[in-house]
C-alpha cells in the first residue's frame, strides 16, 4: 500500500487526544487507548531483513501478527478464528488519490485480499494478494458508500462479516481473479481477538486499544529485522491480551502513571512468552531494547510510565531464564502471573465495536 496520499484507516478509538503523545519502545497508549497448552514449538524464525516499501510491510505485518495470535491463543480468555488475511477498500483512500489506486490495484466494487499470511490456511488454500472478495459463505457484503473517502467503515463491516462467518471454524470465499470466479473453502486456526494494521506515520511508535495493534510506518526501517518487529508487536498484543485498556479504565487508572507502568512490565513479560511459542528468539526484545535506547532513549513522560531499558532488559532475562528453567524440569513454561484459562474458553467473533 502506497504512502503517497496515505490510507487513513484508524478507528476512531486509537486516534489520540488532543495532548502530547507518550512515545517510547516497545510501547503501548494503554492509559488511553489499545493455547493449547502444549503446543509444539515451532521452528525458531530465521532474522530477516523488514522491508521499508508500504506493500510488503503490509505483508509482513500480517505473517507477524498471525503467527503472534496464534501463538499467545493459551493465555487469551477469549479466541477468535483467525482468517490469516487482510484486506483494504478503495473507500479508506483519500478522494485524491482514488483514481490511482483504483488502476494501480485493479480496484471495483469489491474489497481486495491485501495480504495473506505465510502458513496459514488461507495461504494454503490458494487465497492471494489482488483477489476481489465477492461474497462470505454466499452472502453479500457491506456495500461502499457512494463518495466515501478516508473511511475504515466499510473494511470494519466487512472484517466483523468475516469473523462471524469464521466463528465455526471454517470460512468460505467467493472470490474473482483476473476475471475468473473462485470458491475458497478453509478450517481456521483459533487465535486472539486483535487485528493489526500500518499507520503512515515516519514515528517509531506503535500502540495497542483493546481490539488492534497499530504500527508506525517508521517501525519498520527501524528494527534491524523480523524478530525485533515481532518484539515490537508482542508486547502490543500483550497489552490486548491482559485487557490492560479495560482494567485501568475499570480501575479509575487510566491516568494512574504507576498502575500503567506495572501493565508496561507485564506486557514485556508476557511478550517473551508469546515470541517462545511462536518460534521466535525472545532475545530480539533485548535487541529491540538496546536499539530503542541508543537512538532514543526515554524522555521524562516516558520515565513515568515505562521503566528504564536496564530495568526492562532484566525483567526479559528473568523471563526467558524461567522458561529455561520450566523446560529443564519437564514442564511447558507458562508466565506466573497468567492464569490456565479454560480448556474450553469461547471461541467467538471479534467486531470493531469492541473497541470503541
Amino acid at each position: 500500500m502506497p504512502d503517497a496520499e496515505a490510507i487513513e484507516s484508524v478507528p476512531e478509538s486509537l486516534r489520540l487526544p488532543a495532548v502530547r503523545q507518550l512515545t517510547g519502545p516497545i510501547r503501548s497508549l494503554v492509559a488511553v487507548a489499545l493455547i493449547l497448552l502444549f503446543l509444539p514449538q515451532a521452528g525458531r524464525a530465521s532474522a530477516q531483513p523488514v522491508p521499508q516499501d508500504r506493500e510488503t510491510a503490509d505483508a509482513v505485518l500480517a505473517d507477524v501478527g498471525y503467527r503472534l495470535t496464534v501463538a499467545a491463543a493459551p493465555y487469551c480468555s477469549k479466541r477468535v478464528h483467525r482468517p490469516g488475511f487482510t484486506i483494504h477498500d478503495l473507500s479508506q483512500y483519500s478522494r485524491r488519490s482514488q483514481d490511482m489506486i483504483a488502476r494501480r490495484y485493479g480496484f471495483r466494487s469489491e474489497p481486495l485480499v491485501l495480504a495473506v499470511a505465510q502458513g496459514s490456511p488461507a495461504a494454503a488454500a490458494g487465497l492471494q494478494p489482488g483477489d476481489a472478495i465477492m461474497a462470505i459463505d454466499d452472502a453479500p457484503l457491506a456495500p461502499r458508500e457512494p463518495g466515501s473517502h478516508n473511511s475504515h467503515a466499510r473494511v470494519a463491516r466487512i472484517l466483523d462479516q468475516i469473523d462471524a462467518a469464521a466463528s465455526n471454524g471454517v470460512l468460505r470465499l467467493t472470490v474473482r481473479r483476473a476475471e475468473e470466479t473462485r470458491e475458497l473453502r478453509f478450517a481456521l486456526e483459533p487465535g486472539c481477538p486483535t487485528r493489526f494494521q500500518i499507520r503512515s506515520d515516519d514515528s517509531i511508535e506503535a500502540r495497542a486499544n483493546g481490539s488492534y495493534v497499530e504500527v508506525n510506518s517508521g517501525v519498520f526501517g527501524f528494527v534491524g529485522d523480523t524478530a525485533e518487529l515481532a518484539a515490537l508487536v508482542a508486547h502490543e498484543l500483550a497489552h490486548n491480551v491482559l485487557s490492560h485498556r479495560a482494567r485501568l479504565h475499570a480501575d479509575g487508572e487510566a491516568n494512574d502513571t504507576g498502575a500503567i507502568r506495572a501493565t508496561e512490565i507485564e506486557a514485556d513479560r508476557l511478550a517473551v512468552h508469546i515470541l517462545d511459542r511462536a518460534g521466535y528468539p525472545p532475545e530480539a526484545a533485548i535487541a529491540y531494547l538496546q536499539r530503542y535506547d541508543r537512538h532514543h532513549g526515554l524522555d521524562f513522560l516516558d520515565s513515568r510510565t515505562h521503566p528504564s531499558e536496564e530495568a526492562r532488559i532484566a525483567i526479559v532475562r528473568a523471563e526467558i531464564a524461567d522458561i529455561a528453567a520450566a523446560r529443564a524440569r519437564g514442564e511447558a513454561p507458562w508466565p506466573q502471573f497468567v492464569p490456565h484459562p479454560s480448556e474450553n474458553a469461547d471461541v467467538e467473533p471479534i467486531s470493531d465495536s469492541q473497541s470503541r
